[in-house]
């Protein structure tokens, strides 16, 4: 078994990939441990797929998947995960704001002990809109979640063969694997990282694609949207059952007329609203179990290099 298994997603990247090669391989000898390098290319449409075949013909330490079309970063690191066999795994991005040196930080932790070591962005050289929303999110989840997520914890990780082994078993298709080696227990500690802006090509992660993770992750980690759909439903209809007795004593027991056209229509329309939007987050659920129920493979590849035989749970073709 390989010590070190370094897994990073590619989408696009033709512009960093040789200089995080560089990078790595640099960092990596200087540990004097044995390693393997899985670049997971989810789809690309650029130089991608071409550099990283001869980076693998270069260094057979290289090792390529190639997927049959954009899956989507977290299946991509999952697929890494899937393919690697080293003691321990490294998952990190692959436009340079993770930085390759700072694994020898990681490495020192694993060495004594822990499990899961992750980098804290204590502070992050991207715009304010960003920065705010992901500060936020992090904050939300844990008020909502039953699965507490360290502060402004990333993807760049490094994890024990155990704790792979137990994300591995873990056969949900909307993943958010943050919270998942979260939820898996083991021993976790933060290592501090200054996040600087990206080195080279645009930014992969918009908002859209941002935003889908993170309600994969808080979907997947509470029930509390659901639970407050059910308190404020038995509030409503406490408070009209009260307002019906109220009306049925006016009318029985007082001379005084009832009147109300344009309440009734605020209360309908209010109320219309509210179940609208209940009903959507009982959807979003229920799009979840649909999708867990089809049973499809996570990803296809269309090609890989340097891998060994695939297992049947994860098909693809051409590997050499």
């Amino acid at each position: 078994m390989l010590d070190i298994s370094i897994v990073t997603p590619v989408f696009n990247e033709q512009e960093n990939l040789k200089i995080l090669y560089e990078r790595l391989v640099k960092v990596l000898n200087q540990q004097k441990l044995s390693y393997e390098i899985i670049f997971v290319d989810d789809g690309s449409k650029d130089d991608t797929l071409s550099i990283l075949k001869q980076l693998h013909k270069k260094d057979p330490c290289v090792k390529v998947i190639s997927f049959s079309r954009n899956f989507g970063h977290q299946i991509a690191v999952s697929a890494g995960l899937d393919y690697s066999t080293g003691k321990c795994v490294i998952t990190m991005d692959s436009d340079l704001q993770d930085a390759p040196e700072d694994i020898p930080k990681f490495l020192a932790q694993w060495q004594k002990g822990y499990d899961c070591v992750y980098a804290v962005r204590v502070r992050r050289q991207e715009s304010w809109v960003r920065s705010f929303f992901f500060k936020s999110f992090y904050r939300i989840f844990n008020q909502l979640s039953e699965v507490t997520l360290p502060l402004d914890a990333g993807d760049f990780c490094l994890m024990d063969r155990k704790v792979v082994n137990a994300l591995k078993a873990m056969p949900e298709r909307n993943r958010f694997l943050r919270a998942l080696r979260c939820w898996a227990g083991f021993n976790h500690i933060g290592i501090p990282q200054e996040r600087p802006m990206r080195q080279g090509g645009s930014i992969k992660n918009g908002m859209k694609r941002l935003f889908h993770i993170a309600s994969n992750g808080i979907f997947a980690f509470s029930y509390l949207p659901l639970r407050l759909a059910s308190i404020t439903g038995a509030l409503i209809s406490f408070g009209g059952f009260l307002l019906i007795l109220k009306i049925l004593y006016e009318k029985f027991f007082t001379s005084k007329p009832i009147l109300g056209w344009t309440s009734l229509m605020i209360t309908v329309i209010f109320f219309s609203g509210l179940i609208i939007l209940f009903l959507g987050l009982i959807g979003e659920y229920i799009c979840r179990i649909y999708d867990e129920t089809k049973g499809r493979p996570l990803y296809f590849m269309k090609e890989s290099r340097g891998l060994p035989d695939s297992d049947k749970n994860f098909p693809h073709e051409n590997n050499t």
